[in-house]
């Protein structure tokens, strides 16, 4: 099964390209479907695009992006019965990419904020606008009993500044011996905690470069991170690995991280806290580093498995 899609503005002969495609490959005896262009068999029921306000503009181009993608699903559930009697070409009259064009950026990322979380069966609150991240200081951790994950091995490299408001570090993720890495640049208020924070993936070609540029006069970071879903939340447990830096202490630290538009200083629902971590307390936007109870006290319950067995 093959899939292709062809973008342009209108009028660019998208439509016609698409016809002579289909004649071609038929007359070499494939099977070719072509999906409509969803705007004009919607537009083309005397909704006038001009006639709408911003929300309904952001209404009309989410349904439109639902309706291009349930037609393409259609195509190939139908291709997917006939793949192994014939090769089959499915031909699109523009694709889910293009309702991007029609809209602002921030709705348009928005939607997928919708789209991606409905598809995959996250709520869409976890990014919603406002979300904000909030982190815990772990006291102990049922590992017996933690549910799903997905494990990685993280490692910061934080970089040298001449501007002491910006904060850079790199980033190596590893699962399976295979390592994403990305570069993270955050700058600080002059007058608050408060911060704006980018980050950007890199090849490993890149992350080696601007490694040469590590601050030595700063500890890089070591730890073994679980990703997992509770309830209605996502969240990311990490737990600090040697060597560790000096102000933990010679203490491994553990700290829980969420992305959720509940407001700091307000308490999340009891039942949306994971039940097999025992929270000490809340250190969102904490400036000073938090000492950790004894390597012994996060094996944590009787029959826990110990976290050096768990890396």
């Amino acid at each position: 099964i093959y899939k292709l899609v062809l973008t342009g503005a209108p009028c660019s002969g998208k439509t016609t390209a698409l016809v002579k495609l289909a004649s071609f490959f038929r007359n070499l005896g494939w099977l070719v479907y072509t999906v409509a262009e969803a705007a004009t068999v919607i537009l083309g029921v005397a909704v006038k695009f001009s006639d709408l306000g911003k929300d309904q503009v952001y209404g009309f181009q989410l349904d439109l992006l639902a309706t291009m993608l349930q037609m393409e699903r259609t195509y190939f559930r139908l291709a997917d019965s006939f793949k192994n009697k014939t090769n089959v070409l499915i031909t699109g009259d523009r694709g889910a990419m293009d309702p991007s064009a029609y809209c602002l950026t921030d709705d348009w990322i928005s939607m997928l904020d919708e789209i991606v979380c409905d598809r995959i069966g996250i709520p869409s609150q976890n990014v919603a606008e406002g979300s904000m991240k909030r982190k815990w200081l772990v006291e102990n951790v049922d590992w017996n009993n933690f549910g799903v994950f997905e494990e990685f091995e993280i490692e910061h490299f934080y970089l040298v500044s001449t501007d002491a408001k910006i904060q850079q570090r790199v980033c190596r993720r590893t699962q399976n011996g295979h390592s994403t890495f990305t570069l993270t640049s955050r700058e600080y208020q002059k007058t608050s905690v408060d911060h704006t924070e980018t980050r950007k993936n890199m090849n490993k070609e890149e992350f080696n470069t601007l490694l040469k540029m590590k601050d030595n006069a700063r500890s890089s970071v070591f730890k073994n991170r679980r990703c997992f879903i509770h309830e209605s939340l996502y969240f990311k447990l990490d737990v600090y690995s040697d060597p560790l830096p000096p102000k933990a202490n010679g203490i491994p630290l553990v700290f829980l991280e969420a992305l959720t538009s509940v407001p700091r200083g307000t308490e999340i629902a009891e039942e949306s806290m994971p039940l097999f971590l025992e929270i000490r307390k809340e250190i969102t936007g904490s400036p000073r580093n938090t000492r950790c109870t004894s390597y012994r006290n996060i094996q944590m319950r009787k029959h826990s498995t110990p976290l050096t067995d768990c890396r």
